[in-house]
């Protein structure tokens, strides 16, 4: 009962803050939680879809003690551009974005773990893409494509964090742990690179741009 309580006050939040979810799919439990994800498709003041997982804060992160960073109750959003095949009733028909929310929604449960802003999470080691010279991970940031409510809803008296799976590519994944987010985060911020994610957006790092 507490789970589907806690999956209503999540569902209110988004279509509060995001729009109105169009569909559900239930990915089933594991490693403690109840995982389902909502999609929101673009609307005419967001032309994008964003697919957000209900249930991840289920189950409080093991964030290490003394960490200010840190929020013990997260769920995560990604957003995709409006060109995204999508099926007769607007469903989302690519499956990674969604296998991606369900894997890393349970990893800090399975791995007693934590997720937190500026983490990388590659897809497997070495990275693979995740469709044939796609990213091959992702880097957790806050939504900022989204309105400023997203990203905080209090759960049955505890705050609950959104934060964004951005997906990036191998060599930016590698520039990152060479130079650190900060500089990967600039070089974001100069082409405008967010949480909604399209097949046409600026590599930033690899090549001629690393001698940048």
């Amino acid at each position: 009962m507490g789970e589907s309580r806690r999956h209503k006050q999540l569902l209110e939040h988004v279509q509060a803050t995001i729009g109105p979810v169009h569909g559900v799919v239930d990915c089933g439990p594991a490693f403690g939680v109840h995982v389902e994800l909502f999609h929101v498709p673009p609307t005419e003041g967001k032309r994008f879809h964003v697919l957000t997982t209900a249930g991840v804060s289920d189950r409080a992160q093991a964030v290490p003690e003394g960490e200010e960073n840190g929020c013990a109750r997260v769920e995560l959003l990604i957003g995709l551009d409006d060109s995204w095949p999508v099926d007769e009733k607007g469903f989302i028909t690519e499956t990674w974005p969604l296998r991606l929310l369900d894997v890393i929604g349970r990893f800090p449960h399975e791995q007693e773990a934590w997720l937190s802003l500026g983490h990388t999470i590659p897809n497997g080691q070495p990275p693979e893409p995740f469709f044939p010279e796609g990213p091959a991970g992702v880097l957790v940031l806050p939504p900022v494509a989204l309105m400023p409510e997203v990203e905080w809803v209090e759960i049955d008296g505890e705050p609950v964090r959104f934060m964004a799976l951005v997906p990036v590519y191998k060599d930016e994944l590698e520039f990152k742990v060479q130079r650190g987010v900060d500089a990967l985060l600039e070089r974001f911020d100069k082409r405008d690179i967010n949480e909604v994610f399209s097949k046409e957006r600026p590599r930033v790092a690899g090549g001629i741009f690393d001698l940048l």
